[in-house]
């Protein structure tokens, strides 16, 4: 779940007959996952985003007008108004990133909390390639957690979980990457600092090479939870 502006939130309600908008709200919110996209360079020309309902996508749009930066401006991006489980199963394209906000577990979206969705993923990975996503509250939904990072271990050498604060959801949230070759944790905050500056990358409200390293710090509880899924822990 992502917040990029102060005490705004927006959940996309999963439901049979569609996405469904509930402003102010917790959750995921499409113009903020194309902003958090900004940044980053594909290797070759061409971005997707599949999922939800297009009523939906334009509806966050005209809330959000003037709020954060509007979606669609950059050439490269194309949105996917499709299901997401479908997209993935017969696309034949591969990406360096691919990120996954699902809603929970059950019902539409119960498919993509699976081994074998993790590993369809996967394939869709370039060399290098790195697939994030939410996970569950570490308080709240332990079973989840370990669940999902165990699912996880099953498609990729490398899964490292981390914790981000995220309010309205109950506290920390723990959040994860998956690579068979990238281990996030291994980036150093300088490198961090000096990889944002390199890309031009400012205005951040949160994230610095400090903040890359604290997050991958887990408390003890949390350590021992998860400590029998095959996640990175250290």
């Amino acid at each position: 779940m992502t917040c990029l502006e102060p005490g705004l939130f927006l959940r996309v309600e999963q439901l049979n007959s569609g996405a469904k908008p509930l402003p102010l709200d917790s959750g995921f919110s499409i113009g903020c996952a194309y902003r958090t996209l900004g940044p980053i360079t594909p290797r070759k020309p061409g971005r997707n985003r599949s999922g939800g309902d297009r009523r939906g996508a334009q509806y966050l749009r005209a809330v959000l007008r003037g709020v954060i930066d509007a979606p669609g401006g950059d050439p490269r991006l194309r949105v996917r108004v499709a299901d997401g489980l479908k997209h993935v199963q017969n696309i034949t394209e591969q990406y360096d990133l691919i990120i996954l906000d699902l809603t929970d577990p059950g019902g539409p979206s119960q498919p993509m909390y699976t081994a074998d969705f993790y590993q369809d993923c996967a394939a869709l990975l370039k060399p290098g390639g790195i697939l994030s996503l939410q996970v569950a509250s570490p308080f709240a939904h332990q079973d989840r957690v370990v669940n999902k990072l165990t699912n996880l271990k099953q498609a990729f050498a490398i899964v490292r979980p981390y914790l981000v604060s995220v309010p309205l959801s109950g506290g920390p949230w723990m959040m994860a990457c998956a690579s068979d070759s990238l281990d996030p944790a291994m980036l150093a905050a300088d490198n961090a600092d000096a990889r944002l500056a390199n890309r031009r990358v400012t205005g951040l409200r949160y994230y610095n090479g400090c903040t890359h390293q604290a997050v991958m710090a887990l408390p003890n509880f949390v350590r021992s939870a998860v400590a029998s899924t095959g996640a990175r822990l250290s």
